[in-house]
C-alpha cells in the first residue's frame, strides 16, 4: 500500500530484484540522468559500483490519481 497525495493506492510487482538498508545520507538528491525524467527522480544512490534511483511515486502516480 503507497500513500501518494492523500490517496491510498494497492500496487502489484511483477519481481523484486533487490532490497536495500539504507542510512541516512547513503542518498543523494535528485540530478539528471541520461533518459529518466528528472520531476520523477527523488534520489539517486549507488551499490556495489553501480547506481539506481529512487523514484518520486507522487510525481510519477500523481498525474494517474487526479483524473
Amino acid at each position: 500500500m503507497l500513500t501518494v497525495g492523500s490517496r491510498s493506492v494497492a500496487v502489484t510487482v511483477d519481481e523484486v530484484l533487490d532490497l536495500l538498508a539504507l542510512a541516512d545520507g547513503d542518498l543523494a538528491h535528485r540530478r539528471e540522468l541520461p533518459g529518466i525524467d528528472p520531476r520523477l527522480v527523488r534520489a539517486v544512490g549507488q551499490r556495489a559500483g553501480g547506481a539506481f534511483i529512487v523514484l518520486d511515486l507522487d510525481a510519477l502516480l500523481g498525474p494517474l490519481l487526479t483524473h
